[in-house]
């Protein structure tokens, strides 16, 4: 047996100066208790954990760098992101657009089955002349 609630949520209760019986036993009742289902173990998914396998790190004077990545799980989709500028769709290879000299951070992130890795890879390069 449990205690359930018989007024709505947002009605008086006994604690309110303006219950209308100011008795507990009109607020509650015994009942069936209603437990979670336990019956199945909750799914849970794996998120994928994305790596750059190539691509410029320190110094470069490639100014239209290509970086490859791969995702621990497959098939994944990836996104990627220059310099905390948008979120991208892309895949691997990926050639940047021509950048400015100085300093660069390269980030992508995979998503497998509905899963987003949540620490996508990143790597940072500076180009030189």
């Amino acid at each position: 047996m449990a205690l359930v609630r018989r007024i709505s949520p947002g009605c008086r209760t006994l604690l309110e100066v303006s219950d209308d019986t100011n008795k507990s036993s009109a607020d509650f009742a015994t009942g069936s208790p209603h437990p979670r289902n336990t019956h199945t173990a909750p799914t849970e998914r794996a998120c994928p954990d994305t790596t750059i396998t190539s691509g410029p790190s320190g110094m470069t004077r490639d100014r239209t760098p290509t970086f490859k990545f791969k995702s621990s799980l497959t098939p994944a989709t990836f996104q990627c992101q220059l310099d905390g500028g948008p979120l991208k769709a892309c895949s691997s290879p990926d050639t940047l657009p021509r950048l400015s000299l100085g300093q660069h951070t390269f980030k992508v992130r995979a998503t497998h089955a509905g899963s987003t890795d949540p620490t996508p890879a990143s790597r940072t390069f500076k180009v030189v002349s």
